[in-house]
């Protein structure tokens, strides 16, 4: 059963094919041995699920105490794990071994480092997954399954001054001791449309406009008559497309923390050119204080609506079907769908493997009505998103200012959620399903 699965694996999921030496292979042993279990289980989504919930748990720790919660600590006190393996210690081992080599393989964990965070403003960034939701969660619109990945490309990154929070000491590192060379396939910098071209790729391009409706849709429908589709092609049913949000760049107009800082700085000249003329006039000063107040940033509550729009207005939007991903069908495993997101989503695997700061995708598995998983790529690391997750997890990759503080206070509480215009409905019945399923079944060993 092992080798049927391994095979099965190896075939459609090059991720999991890495050091197949004989040495490397007796180390991956138990995570062959835990996929094996998943489909004897029928439940192809287990390691998957099992990740997720490690990953969430690991959140609301973080949070908490700002300590890392490790994967065998969690393998020993989850109640999940506990469950599934009937408390047996050596299941457990097989689990807390398993686990770092699929992140290792497949997912990136999360590490909450500052070392380079978002400087941008969170709100178009929830905005954009809102819209996202709604485009591929319509039945009678949007046809499943399918795969819908979303790349924003945010105005800027800044590096900040702080330390990186540790490693985890319980997860190897299983990679190919090759040095690696310096990857040219720079997020920063990377011009998307001559990248497109170079493939040959068909796509649509459009400006923001702040006043459409079901802006994807609209989009979608342009690529359609781009593509050799038959009358009867039910496309994007059964295959992925993908859309890049290209905001890369820093207005001092909506408080970019770059601007705010430069900002500063004139500010700080002006006050001391204002100490050393203690003559300036008093309407002076009433001016300067004007283009003061002109310079900070407007709060969340604020920009919500019609700023927000116009701060959209110029953002460019590339919609494009990705080659070479073959079908997706309701057998699809989910380490298929996100093996396309890593190593394709711009032609070229190195865009990925480099975990760019810039690289900020969120990936949906749409594989059938209210069984939608979203998944959340960003500078190396993955995180299978649930709708509070943007308030616990979000923060952590962007400035902490306090525009974004207060969106996100905002944000927490439903019925200004509604007043911003967001529904964000996730609806991940699978994963939910495995939840309860997990807290009353015993596995097959």
């Amino acid at each position: 059963d092992i080798a049927s699965v391994k095979q099965l694996y190896l075939t459609h999921v090059k991720l999991l094919a890495a050091n197949t030496s004989t040495k490397e292979d007796s180390k991956q042993k138990p995570l062959w041995q835990l996929l094996t279990v998943a489909h004897l289980n029928h439940k192809p989504s287990l390691v998957i699920d099992l990740v997720s919930t490690y990953s969430h748990e690991r959140i609301e720790r973080y949070n908490s105490d700002k300590t890392l919660l490790r994967i065998k600590d969690w393998v020993l006190t989850s109640t999940t794990v506990d469950t599934l393996t009937d408390s047996n210690d050596s299941r457990k081992q097989v689990i807390a071994t398993a686990l770092p080599l699929y992140f290792n393989r497949v997912l990136g964990n999360i590490h909450f480092s500052r070392q380079q965070v978002i400087d941008d403003h969170i709100q178009p960034f929830v905005k954009y997954m809102d819209e996202a939701l709604s485009f591929t969660q319509n039945p009678t619109r949007q046809p499943y399954p399918m795969q819908f990945d979303v790349m924003i490309l945010p105005r800027a990154v800044t590096p900040e001054n702080t330390d990186a929070v540790a490693a985890d000491d319980d997860e190897e590192d299983d990679s190919d001791d090759e040095d690696k060379e310096e990857d040219v396939h720079d997020l920063r910098t990377v011009n998307i449309e001559s990248q497109l071209q170079a493939l040959n790729i068909k796509f649509v391009r459009k400006q923001r406009n702040a006043s459409a409706t079901a802006f994807f849709h609209q989009m979608l429908t342009e690529l359609k008559d781009k593509l050799p589709l038959t009358q009867n092609d039910p496309f994007p049913r059964y295959c992925r497309l993908a859309c890049i949000i290209d905001r890369r760049r820093c207005r001092q107009k909506q408080g970019c923390q770059a601007d705010k800082n430069s900002s500063a700085d004139k500010k700080s000249d002006a006050g001391k050119n204002s100490s050393a003329d203690k003559n300036s006039s008093a309407d002076k000063n009433s001016d300067a204080e004007k283009n003061s107040s002109a310079d900070k940033p407007v709060p969340a509550t604020q920009v919500s609506s019609a700023e927000t729009k116009q701060e959209s207005d110029t953002d460019t939007l590339y919609m494009y079907q990705p080659p070479n991903d073959g079908k997706i069908t309701y057998e699809s495993m989910p380490e298929q769908l996100i093996q396309n997101t890593v190593q394709n989503m711009l032609g070229d695997e190195r865009f990925a493997q480099q975990g760019s700061p810039y690289m900020f995708v969120l990936s949906f598995h749409v594989m059938a009505e209210e069984e939608t998983k979203c998944f959340l790529y960003h500078k190396g690391q993955c995180c299978r998103m649930q709708k509070e997750h943007i308030w616990k997890l979000w923060p952590h990759f962007f400035v902490d200012d306090e525009v974004n503080k207060t969106f996100i206070d905002s944000l927490k509480q439903s019925k200004m959620a509604q007043l911003l215009g967001l529904q964000l409905q996730l609806k991940d019945r699978k994963f939910e399903e495995f939840k309860k399923f997990a807290r009353k079944t015993k596995m097959k060993q």
